[in-house]
């Protein structure tokens, strides 16, 4: 597997060598990969999060602390545990006391006795149940397992929609700023009597709606903010408007073919997690044949037949009749085989939905990574170029009003959709972590916790 290399951050973009169709960023891409991508300015920080910096990592190490659905997955391997005594079969002894004669009084009963009981379940049975507990054990350690790669996913997801939210900010910021530069440049036209009045409505029909668009985009950053905190599980004196989201998700894309990407579909946690509970569907299915086999009953008691004390001692055993053709049984073994044939389904549709995933997921970051080889090289560069042409042009009188937006729009549109490849590839890059043995974006998990239950 081949590595090539985008660096994103404060210092800039750097691109190595990879496939054929990759070339250098010319220096305007850069610039605006800079722009793109680099921490905002003017957000105050404050004492919340260490300097008020939320960081991925510290992001993801709160989530596996706050999180309410992975903590409470990972209680299901408490509750296994904890009933998995409960396999045995084994329940309390009984003691009880028999009393008779009591016509003739107290002083010379007919008899008394003292007994203790114990039910001794059939051993295959026992066994089988046991094996059943085990392997839902050994599934719920892969679900815990899998739910950690997906909240992972989750989290950096989520902060990678912060900090995409966070940057369309900045570039409708940017409009704004251009649609006011040109509603100054119509200003100062239509004194010299040079521009139409409608040119000037036109101008200020832009200013308005580039100052909609910016507090849009505001509403979506702070929607995307809070859903980063419910996730984590940030306490609500922590959500403040003053934390600083500084994380710019650098990555390094790397060369990889579909067929690579899914090669380890049959070690995936979430595909061993149905295995698991499949080799348990098949345990208790034969655990219900085996409960055929007698139970024992065992009772040892001490007796006193003429009141000179318990000096009789005896034992009795029994065992019990099970008839495989009464309901109760005959209903449990139906029961049980149709949950193996559900646990075969669900391991076959968590293969297919796996693969579904990936390819998806692949074909995105394939498409992603050459939107942005594309915009990178000329587009981006060119729409701006038109609109300092435009803006120019304007100002000489050898363009129109419509020209300038137009120009506007193009140049806006392009870094739109630039970042939002970087975005989507991101995204893409994230799906695929989950089914490769590393962490291909900001690695957030230390080597030790990162081997456990890996593959």
């Amino acid at each position: 597997m081949r590595a090539r290399s985008y660096e994103y951050g404060e210092g800039g973009a750097r691109h190595g060598r990879g496939r054929s169709r990759a070339h250098a960023l010319p220096g305007l891409a850069v610039l605006l990969l800079m722009l793109a991508l680099a921490p905002a300015p003017g957000v105050r920080a404050q004492d919340v999060l260490e300097d008020g910096v939320l960081t991925v990592a510290e992001a993801y190490a709160r989530a596996l602390e706050g999180n309410p659905i992975y903590r409470d997955i990972l209680l299901d391997s408490q509750d296994l545990r904890a009933r998995r005594t409960s396999a045995l079969g084994l329940e309390a002894p009984t003691v009880s006391y028999l009393r008779e004669g009591l016509a003739g009084g107290l002083d010379a009963p007919g008899e008394e006795r003292w007994t203790l009981s114990q039910e001794l379940p059939s051993l295959p049975e026992v066994m089988k149940r046991r094996q059943g507990f085990s392997a839902r054990l050994e599934a719920a350690g892969q679900s815990a397992t899998a739910a950690r790669r997906q909240l992972r996913a989750r989290v950096k997801g989520a902060y990678a929609e912060v900090v995409y939210r966070e940057k369309i900010i900045d570039l409708r910021r940017n409009q704004l700023e251009l649609a006011r530069r040109a509603d100054d440049a119509v200003t100062l036209r239509l004194e010299m009597g040079e521009a139409a009045r409608r040119e000037k409505l036109q101008s200020r029909l832009n200013v308005v709606a580039a100052s909609n668009d910016l507090q849009e985009a505001n509403a979506a950053f702070d929607r995307a903010r809070y859903g980063l905190f419910a996730l984590i599980g940030l306490s609500p004196d922590e959500q403040e408007y003053g934390v600083l989201f500084s994380d710019t998700l650098s990555f390094d894309p790397v060369d990889f073919t579909q067929e690579e990407s899914l090669e380890h579909l049959a070690n995936q946690p979430r595909f061993l997690a149905a295995r698991a509970r499949l080799t348990a569907a098949r345990a208790d299915l034969s655990a219900e044949s085996w409960s055929l086999f007698p139970a024992l009953s065992v009772s040892v008691y001490k007796q006193n037949y003429d009141g000179q004390g318990f000096d009789n001692h005896g034992f009795e055993i029994g065992a019990s009749l099970p008839l495989f053709f009464m309901p109760g049984h005959r209903g449990r073994v139906g029961q049980a085989r149709a949950e193996v044939a559900r646990s075969q389904w669900r391991q076959t549709s968590e293969l297919l939905d796996m693969k579904r995933e990936i390819e998806q997921a692949w074909h995105g970051y394939d498409a992603s990574l050459a939107v942005l080889e594309s915009l990178a090289g000329e587009s981006l560069a060119q729409s701006r170029e038109l609109l300092d042409l435009a803006l120019e042009g304007y100002n000489a009188g050898e363009a129109g009003l419509i020209d300038l937006i137009t120009a506007q729009q193009t140049n806006l549109e392009s870094r739109l959709r630039f970042l939002a490849a970087i975005y989507d590839f991101n995204l893409r890059l994230i799906t695929l972590e989950n089914y490769l043995p590393g962490e291909l974006i900001t690695p957030v998990e230390t080597q030790a916790f990162a081997n456990e239950g890996e593959f």
